[in-house]
């Protein structure tokens, strides 16, 4: 079981990214989760002190998640007997209200259609809009003209022999591989997610590589003479497939920021999982 943040699932994402990313287990991380909310909720209903006798398990999520359950009844150390598992545990809280409700008076439905328009009213007014990104189709074209003069030149991988060398970016989502030439030119790209494996991931495109280099006749041709990689599956990526070298994502951001913007001095890079 891995430490894993029960705040929010924002904090919770933060800690399991990182371990799915370095090879965790799925089903180690899963029980992670369920161990974390299991900590959260006797934290919280506890306050430190010692929760004891019998304790009914309740609600839908306890009803259903049989592992929950066990991981509920190990941390609080409960005896088989202590456990109380209704059949039908996931209707408590409707018939608790239900209860609650017999001996209210009657409210007539009439009073909720009187509600219903009250709820839909908004205060918006134009004065809380945000101004459009661009004002009309003119604007639009002159910011696509304006950012398509800063890409990355290419080079023709069928045309090409000598040295090359491979980048991979295994980042928290997204797979991202380039081959470039001596020159700094783009060979060969790939972008994809990830789908919580990134090692395989990062398989598979480097296979898609070897395939189109084959394809082409360039085996011979083509020396990929060094490789590096970062991103949050870096010492994973190294040490499986034999990387030459890893590198944090802050400094490796910096150097294609500077190898593209000699003069660039900050570097923003929006990931996603967090911001550098």
């Amino acid at each position: 079981l891995y430490p894993i943040a029960s705040r929010c699932g924002v904090f919770a994402k933060t800690d399991i990214q990182p371990l799915l990313n370095e090879g965790a287990k799925r089903e180690d991380v899963a029980a992670s989760i369920l161990q974390a909310v299991v900590n959260q909720t006797i934290g919280g209903l506890a306050q430190g002190r010692k929760i004891e006798g019998n304790v009914a398990f309740l609600g839908g999520p306890l009803f259903f998640s049989s592992e929950l359950r066990r991981l509920f009844i190990s941390t609080l150390q409960l005896e088989a007997e202590q456990a109380v598992i209704p059949p039908d545990s996931h209707f408590f809280v409707a018939q608790g209200a239900a209860v609650a409700a017999s001996g209210v008076d009657s409210f007539p439905s009439e009073r909720m259609y009187k509600l219903v328009p009250l709820l839909h009213t908004t205060t918006l007014t134009e004065n809380t809009r945000l101004p459009p990104l661009f004002v009309n189709e003119e604007e639009y074209n002159q910011f696509e003209e304006r950012h398509s003069q800063a890409k990355a030149h290419r080079n023709n991988l069928s045309d090409y022999f000598g040295d090359a060398f491979l980048g991979i970016d295994a980042g928290s989502t997204t797979t991202k591989v380039v081959l470039i030439d001596s020159e700094g030119a783009i060979l060969w790209e790939h972008y994809g997610y990830n789908k919580g494996n990134p090692l395989q991931s990062v398989i598979e495109a480097i296979r898609v590589l070897n395939a189109l280099i084959e394809e082409k006749g360039k085996t011979d041709e083509i020396d990929i003479k060094f490789s590096a990689c970062t991103g949050y599956g870096e010492h994973l990526i190294k040490a499986a497939i034999g990387v030459d070298i890893g590198e944090i994502e802050t400094v490796a951001h910096y150097r294609g920021a500077a190898f593209f913007q000699p003069l660039a001095d900050l570097v923003i890079d929006i990931g996603g999982q967090d911001m550098k």
